[in-house]
């Protein structure tokens, strides 16, 4: 296909590699049974109830699905405990970062996160023609959440921030992230970013 088809956004793009399957691993390096936490899979395997609520909905599988998974949104909504229509569902992480800036960052607006951290983030932001700005990490390899500050200002619509960080494992607490928040408001009044927290790899820490 010609380049001239593809939008110059899309183009400068590099590919994103995710983690390699199981199978390829134990192809790869001989060893029989990896514990692969790099796609944040679980070692123990899923759920009986989720294996017999899998085989039940299978009899449906002919029948197109309720894409506003009406049911679960009732169920995790009162597991919660917030109104249904704060709850969006998608397709893996990765289909909610680009419709969150698809739906925010307008033309000339710029998304802001740190550097080292999920690939994700930026590939949506370039891939939507909006401009991507990464503040150096600190010393830990962590977010420094006064370099995020600094890289904000009027025209940013959107700060991701992968808690715990996504590749470096580092995290925030709540404290510090209610004071970026904070510091956010302060400075930028009625018309603040969004603050997006990621928490794909929450499980990984008890703090």
């Amino acid at each position: 296909m010609s380049r001239s088809l593809v939008s110059p956004e899309v183009a400068s793009l590099r590919p994103y590699e995710p983690g390699k399957p199981i199978d390829e691993v134990r192809r790869e390096l001989g060893v029989e049974d990896p514990v692969k936490l790099a796609s944040n899979e679980n070692a123990w395997g899923p759920s009986p109830a989720a294996v017999k609520a899998i085989a039940e909905a299978a009899a449906e599988v002919h029948l197109y699905p309720d894409g506003a998974a009406f049911h679960l949104r009732q169920e995790l909504a009162a597991h919660l405990d917030v109104e249904p229509g704060r709850i969006v569902f998608g397709n893996g992480s990765n289909e909610l970062i680009e419709l969150v800036v698809r739906a925010f960052a307008l033309e000339g607006d710029n998304v802001v996160t740190s550097a080292v951290s999920f690939v994700a983030y930026k590939i949506a932001t370039l891939a939507a023609g909006r401009e991507f700005r990464e503040a150096p990490v600190d010393d830990g390899l962590g977010i420094d959440l006064d370099a995020v500050l600094g890289r904000c200002d009027e025209r940013t619509r959107v700060v991701f921030l992968a808690n715990p960080n996504n590749p470096t494992g580092t995290h925030l607490e709540a404290a510090a992230v209610d004071a970026f928040v904070a510091a956010l408001d302060e400075r930028f009044g009625e018309d603040p970013p969004i603050v997006v927290l990621d928490e794909a790899y929450l499980e990984y820490v008890d703090s």
